[in-house]
């Protein structure tokens, strides 16, 4: 992330499951609050969405005009 103020982290036991018949691949996080759950990914779970459009439509705009 190149600008990671623009998100809310917050940490996460989460795993990819592998034998699910619905699921099989998908990243699954378990927010439910147990000791066996131990934190393992940092999860993005806000984002300033005005900040990113910023972010992405000046890039497009310096792109466009072949500066960096």
């Amino acid at each position: 992330v190149v600008h990671p103020e623009l998100f809310t982290f917050q940490d996460l036991p989460g795993d990819v499951e592998t034998s699910g018949e619905l699921t099989q691949g998908a990243t699954v996080f378990d927010r439910r609050r147990t000791r066996e759950a131990r934190p393992n990914i940092a999860v993005a779970t806000e984002v300033d969405v005005s900040g990113v459009t910023d972010f992405i439509l000046r890039g497009m705009a310096t792109a466009a005009n072949g500066s960096s």
